[in-house]
């Protein structure tokens, strides 16, 4: 499935915010005790609740975006489908006329 620039890049910058929240995040957890490496961190209950909200978020953000995605393909296929009955009109037009 093929999506609009504006669409595809509108949906990076909802993951930028992600991304850098993320980031800090995990630089947060190296200074309070915990170790650099992502995956060896060792994490309080507070911030498992953040990044399950963090991920919720995200989803619900997702979802949306997928939606508005859904809709502006709907509002194209309309559109190429307008323009062909307007060529097929101006064709027969064309023909019947004479020109």
């Amino acid at each position: 499935m093929k999506l609009p620039k504006h669409l595809i890049s509108g949906s990076l910058l909802l993951l930028v915010p992600a991304a850098m929240s993320c980031s800090i995040f995990q630089s947060g957890s190296s200074s309070s005790g915990g170790t650099t490496s992502g995956s060896m961190a060792s994490y309080d209950s507070q911030q498992i609740e953040t990044l399950r909200s963090e991920i919720s978020e995200q989803e619900r953000v997702t979802k949306e975006a997928k939606l508005r995605a859904k809709s502006e393909e709907e509002r194209l296929s309309a559109k190429k489908h307008q323009l062909k009955a307007a060529e097929r009109e101006q064709k027969a037009n064309q023909i019947g006329s004479g020109s």
